[in-house]
């Protein structure tokens, strides 16, 4: 999707801040835009809302998407 490109990751894992986005929106085209504004005001935001601020990440990932095969 074209907005995940235009999202600020900072020095993140941009795999992590697209998750962090894509969770934030809860399937709203409407949430994910507001949570790509929000990345480029402080992209940190949008990991604690997303909820892939802390080092447990990785399993937060798999729970939601499903683990890589």
């Amino acid at each position: 999707m074209g907005a995940l490109a235009l999202a600020e990751t900072g020095n993140q894992d941009v795999e992590r801040v697209h998750a962090a986005l894509v969770l934030m929106a809860e399937g709203s085209a409407e949430r994910l835009w507001k949570a790509v504004e929000l990345s480029a005001l402080d992209w940190r935001d949008v990991l604690m809302n997303g909820g892939m601020a802390y080092g447990d990440w990785p399993e937060v990932l798999d729970r939601e998407f499903g683990p890589v095969s």
